[in-house]
């Protein structure tokens, strides 16, 4: 496949909150509106591997991800990307979630993502721009979250 390139990115950051107030939330497959900032459509089939999800983030079209894997008991998610702007299951994106605790108020969350293909709306040589605009937005919505955990939104 032309535009072959193995592109990783992601995020850790070290949370003030329990560990499995954090899993509720950010580990269930259905409730991203909850922390995920922007979502103006949203539609889930459930939170079991092969579960589907659309996500409506305006002025994007729609994005779909699949469910790999659920551990609930290790707190740790995968999905993939499978329909996008620029991305398809041939681009491998695939996206992992896992909620370590730190004590009884502390946690760390590990946000990492790869691709084994660069997106179709990447310009060659773009790789890197690509990954450092989706960290920010996976810093965004962790500080998002932070504010709704803090306030008791979710």
């Amino acid at each position: 496949m032309s535009g072959q390139a193995a592109i990783s990115f992601g995020i850790v950051r070290e949370l003030p909150f329990d560990a499995e107030r954090v899993w509720n939330v950010m580990g269930n497959f259905s409730r991203l509106p909850d922390w995920f900032p922007g979502i103006a459509e949203f539609g889930s089939d459930g939170n079991h591997a092969g579960a589907l999800r659309t996500i409506v983030i305006p002025p994007f079209p729609p994005v779909k991800h699949r469910l790999v894997v659920q551990d609930n008991e290790a707190l740790f998610t995968e999905y993939q990307v499978i329909d996008g702007p620029g991305l398809s299951e041939a681009t491998g994106f695939v996206v992992t979630i896992r909620v370590e605790p730190r004590g009884p108020q502390a946690c760390t969350v590990d946000w990492q993502a790869r691709l084994a293909a660069r997106p179709a709306l990447v310009p060659a040589g773009g790789e890197q721009a690509f990954a450092a605009r989706t960290e920010q937005s996976y810093a965004r919505a962790l500080e998002h979250f932070l504010a709704r955990l803090a306030a008791g939104a979710c």
